[in-house]
């Protein structure tokens, strides 16, 4: 079989086309030598990348489109570019541990899930690598076609803390977002990107991870590395600075921040799923946000200048945004009138 032929088994594979004896086929050849397996893991790469840069939504039809446009016009100098460019850091995950297998007693799946939790609520979700999410309130996460056999990648849209499982794959798993991709290197995590907001937040709480600009070329230049308890935050709109070890710009958000932060402020970031609500100087237009999503009770603020008023406070197992309210109403010169599921903020302000 020629070089030409074996690239488009191995595409066949990658994207979930094989024939179970094209696996058995592909198997033996990928373990038969350690150019094959380099190949392999670069192409596979390739196909990550793919994934990253379709940034609306997890489909693997235009991602392989693209994937086919930008690395199959000439056969012969793209397998050249693979074989001789380095290894990546797909191949180099994967040399670690041995030789890739293939396994053909897998079955693939044939379509993507999609997991909600509507406000109000938060969700624990187990999937089938063995990694737990915790959706919080107004979250939706896409789980990809042929999760935990040809990839390990999901799309958040929302906020979910991730303890990652699966420590034998080999694939790495990543999560995406509207403007960035975020891999796991053995960790638990929490990602807060909720379409609208202008704040990303990536919050380690063990391990390790690295956030990429999802819009930009894979490439070690373009990530920036987190360990436990440090926290990446990046808006368009930062309030207040804090004390940042790194600021860095980014050509989708005006700054970029990464916080050193003490194991008892985790809380923060990461309560919400233990229910704790944990704010820090937060605005009165954020915290709104918050009880929004944990309590499905929608807040209008009648005043521009009553949403910059700010507020430092934890609560535990709050039942209510009312309950809420009326401990920042003692602080503040605020008011509210509730109907149903509806609060209205007015007041003087400080």
């Amino acid at each position: 079989m020629n070089d030409d032929n074996i690239d488009d088994l191995l595409i066949r594979y990658i994207t979930r086309e094989a024939t179970p004896e094209e696996i058995v086929f592909l198997s033996k050849w990928i373990n038969a030598h350690p150019e094959n397996e380099q190949h392999f893991a670069n192409l596979y790469e390739l196909w990550q990348d793919a994934l990253i840069n379709d940034q609306t939504s997890i489909n693997t039809d235009e991602a392989f489109e693209d994937f086919r446009s930008r690395n199959f016009q000439d056969p012969i100098i793209s397998k050249k570019r693979w074989l001789y460019s380095g290894i990546t850091l797909a191949a180099l995950l994967i040399m670690t541990v041995g030789f890739w297998k293939i396994s053909d007693d897998k079955p693939h799946a044939e379509s993507e899930v999609r997991l909600t939790a509507s406000k109000g609520t938060s969700r624990i979700f187990k999937l089938s690598d063995g990694t737990k999410i915790w959706l919080n309130g107004g979250s939706a996460l896409t789980i990809a076609k042929g999760f935990n056999t040809v990839n390990r990648t999901v799309c958040l849209s929302g906020e979910a803390f991730f303890e990652i499982g699966g420590k034998e794959s080999k694939l790495p798993f990543l999560v995406k977002t509207k403007k960035y991709a975020i891999r796991d290197i053995g960790t638990q995590f929490n990602i807060k990107a909720y379409p609208g907001d202008d704040t990303f937040e990536a919050s380690v709480v063990q391990g390790e991870i690295s956030v990429e600009n999802g819009s930009a070329r894979n490439n070690e230049n373009n990530r920036i590395y987190l360990k436990a308890h440090q926290v990446l935050s990046a808006s368009t709109n930062l309030a207040k600075a804090g004390d940042s070890l790194e600021e860095r710009t980014d050509d989708n958000f005006q700054k970029i921040q990464i916080l050193q932060i003490q194991p008892d402020q985790q809380a923060r970031f990461v309560g919400w799923k233990e229910n704790i609500l944990a704010f820090d100087s937060s605005s009165l237009e954020e915290i709104a946000k918050t009880l929004d999503r944990r309590f499905g009770t929608a807040i209008a603020i009648k005043d521009e200048r009553l949403k910059q008023i700010r507020y430092s406070g934890t609560f535990k197992n709050a039942r209510s945004a009312a309950e809420i309210l009326d401990v920042i109403k003692e602080n503040t010169e605020i008011t509210y009138n509730q109907t149903g599921n509806n609060i209205m903020i007015g007041g003087a302000g400080l």
